[in-house]
């Protein structure tokens, strides 16, 4: 699985893109903690676009 990201900042601006899982391999994330044969899947390929602005 690999992750990437992206940031610009333009005087007080910050445009930030992330990616995570780029190729949207299945992978598993995790497993329950009791015991009870549970799997729990990762996330596929997702994008997240922020804007943020300092004071």
């Amino acid at each position: 699985m690999a992750d990437a990201l992206a940031s610009y900042r333009i005087d007080r601006w910050r445009v930030q893109l992330n990616a995570y899982n780029l190729f949207d391999e299945n992978y598993v994330d995790s497993g329950s903690p009791t015991g009870t044969r549970t799997v729990l899947l990762g996330e596929p390929f997702t994008m997240k676009l922020s804007v943020g602005f300092a004071l």
